[in-house]
């Protein structure tokens, strides 16, 4: 399939058309994700294992080597105008929500599960899971590099800085940086 879409893609150059996205509407209706209008796919975007259960919004945009994967019966919802930059990674195993016109830097994860750690003589490989969704506000802009981790929730208008490991909720408007990431002030200037 990837021979598929390097052909369109130098096809397209050829010609200066972006068969890029023709190439995505085709492969939603073959792996069954959900894709708005208008959207914008640069560079090649990674599905895992299955799309079902992926819907992404009208006029998002994602970068090139983006990878999406959901779990069975996980939901990963892009609403509008949502944008990844290159390289970032998704994976629900039960439910991720970004909000619309959410930006996203390059290389930033988001996973709504962790290793258990607790202990057998299994190793970390056979202990499971824990699972709490995740939801990313409107209008967050997160920045390069950032991990967002199980059970976060992100207000509207909050600003993520550069390689920040977030564990714990942030509020609206909220301006948190750091390994763990901590509000360091809130915006008030919302306009």
């Amino acid at each position: 399939m990837y021979r598929f879409y390097q052909f369109l893609w130098k096809i397209g150059r050829v010609i200066g058309l972006n068969l890029n996205l023709a190439y995505y509407r085709i492969m939603s209706s073959l792996l069954g994700y959900k894709l708005g209008q208008g959207c914008v796919f640069y560079g090649r975007i990674r599905f895992g294992s299955c799309g079902y259960g992926i819907a992404i919004g009208n006029n998002c945009s994602l970068g090139d080597q983006s990878f999406l994967s959901v779990c069975s019966g996980a939901k990963l919802v892009l609403e509008d105008r949502v944008s990844f930059n290159t390289g970032c990674h998704i994976v629900a195993c039960e439910s991720i929500k970004i909000g619309a016109g959410t930006a996203i830097g390059e290389y930033v994860t988001i996973r709504d599960q962790n290793h258990k750690t607790a202990g057998s003589s299994g190793g970390i490989n056979g202990q499971g899971y824990s699972v709490k969704p995740v939801v990313v506000g409107k209008n967050v802009w997160i920045g390069r590099g950032c991990y967002i981790g199980a059970g976060v929730c992100i207000g509207d208008g909050a600003v993520i800085g550069a390689n920040s490991v977030v564990v714990k909720s942030i509020p609206a408007n909220g301006v948190a940086v750091g390994a763990p990431a901590k509000v360091i002030k809130l915006n008030t200037n919302t306009s």
